[in-house]
């Protein structure tokens, strides 16, 4: 029951978080006639890989556990940098939280009771 807390605050902290920190970004960042989506689909990706790696982080460091935190890192990133170069599709969003989700999930399990 304590994991199931953890991950219902996990994904309320991801999905409210990230969409408040995503609108403060998206109305500080100067935006002309030149930004295109893969510009605004660059900052939406980086803002939640950040959110899901600090969960992720965290998580393991709680837990003394080492494993899995670098691969995570190189996921998140790759996202995000091979974002602007794939063709944005709804099918790409959803591989993409799903990913997040899965490691935040995974790294909670790891938590010790």
């Amino acid at each position: 029951m304590n994991k199931f807390v953890f991950i219902i605050i996990a994904l309320l902290i991801y999905f409210l978080g990230g969409w408040i920190v995503k609108d403060i970004v998206f109305s500080s960042v100067d935006w002309s006639g030149d930004t295109t989506l893969y510009d605004m689909f660059f900052y939406e990706t980086l803002i939640y890989s950040i959110i899901a790696g600090v969960i992720v982080i965290g998580c393991l460091i709680k837990a003394d556990k080492e494993n899995g935190a670098p691969l995570y890192l190189i996921i998140g990133m790759a996202f995000v940098i091979h974002g602007q170069y794939i063709p944005i599709c709804l099918g790409l969003v959803v591989l993409y939280n799903l990913v997040n989700l899965i490691c935040m999930i995974w790294a909670i399990c790891l938590l010790p009771d």
